[in-house]
């Protein structure tokens, strides 16, 4: 494959963006989301992600690093947008970076989190 991003590019789009609302399923006893409710949700856009690819049977796709950063804690009733987008990092590989923002009524968004996934791709034996 030449070229990764391409792919991506022809696949759909290269940014995508969904909302949240934080329900008392995704927070512990103080009100605050937790941190593998919000992991579940950014896990389950990568997978759309990745799927959306539609990659032939002779490659496969492998995520070899995630690097995540904690900014704000969301609470219960916060709705959260979750934006992903594919930046190229190299010729066979690229990052999706999704970005967690809280956002309420009259006030600015604030971002929660910040998770880049580095995707590569290999011929599949």
């Amino acid at each position: 494959m030449k070229n990764f991003l391409n792919t991506v590019r022809n696949s759909g789009p290269i940014k995508t963006r969904e909302l949240v609302l934080v329900d008392h399923t995704m927070v512990d006893a103080y009100g605050n989301l937790t941190l593998w409710a919000l992991m579940d949700h950014m896990n389950g856009v990568k997978k759309k992600r990745l799927e959306a690819l539609q990659l032939n049977e002779q490659w496969k796709e492998k995520v070899v690093n995630i690097d995540m950063k904690m900014y704000n804690a969301a609470e219960l009733n916060d709705q959260l947008a979750i934006e992903s987008c594919f930046v190229q990092n190299g010729k066979k590989t690229v990052d999706l970076k999704v970005y967690v923002s809280r956002q309420k009524k009259g006030q600015p968004a604030k971002r929660v989190c910040k998770t880049i996934y580095t995707v590569a791709i290999h011929r599949a034996r």
